[in-house]
């Protein structure tokens, strides 16, 4: 029968550089967290200059210098060729295009698809998410855990089903 003390492989000068390690590690994991989302270059204060509309609820701009593929949060636009599709493409293109407007990222900062995830306001400070909705040309869609402007997307889309609006009336 062995004495416990400080020999044997369960000793602490044996454990305590594995907890370094581990302390390390953690560091490490932490900053590389840290960057990564800092990696999207999108802060409170970032600009998006929009170039190129894709559909509904989907552009491509720069922001920061970096061209980005952008997905509005909280909103579905119908896919091209489908009912209505068109003219909410037109309509986000008449908004955006050519347009440096103000973002706001919310917690999911990408989607599966690497799209960066945005709210997007026009330069009267209007979310045009909103407002694609509220026009009947989208409608909402929460995806947790984007979901800031639900109620006021929610909203918008009662409001254009109860007045027929866009493709609440024609599809």
């Amino acid at each position: 029968m062995g004495v416990r003390g400080n020999s044997g492989p369960h000793s602490l000068s044996e454990r305590l550089p594995v907890r370094k390690t581990t302390g390390v590690a953690l560091t490490l994991t932490s900053i590389g967290v840290t960057l990564l989302l800092l990696s999207t270059g999108v802060n409170s204060n970032s600009e998006l200059q929009i170039t190129r509309v894709i559909d509904g609820d989907t552009v491509v701009g720069y922001i920061d210098g970096e061209q980005e593929t952008v997905r509005l949060i909280g909103v579905n636009a119908p896919e091209i060729g489908a009912c209505y599709a068109l003219q909410a493409k037109k309509m986000l293109a008449h908004m955006t295009l050519g347009n440096t407007l103000k973002v706001e990222t919310e917690r999911d900062k990408r989607d599966n698809y690497g799209r960066l995830l945005l709210n997007i306001y026009r330069d009267d400070g209007r979310l045009i998410n909103e407002v694609l909705v509220s026009e009947g040309v989208a409608v909402q869609m929460a995806i947790a855990p984007n979901h800031k402007h639900i109620n006021t997307l929610h909203k918008a889309e009662v409001e254009a089903s109860r007045y027929g609006l866009g493709l609440h009336s024609r599809c």
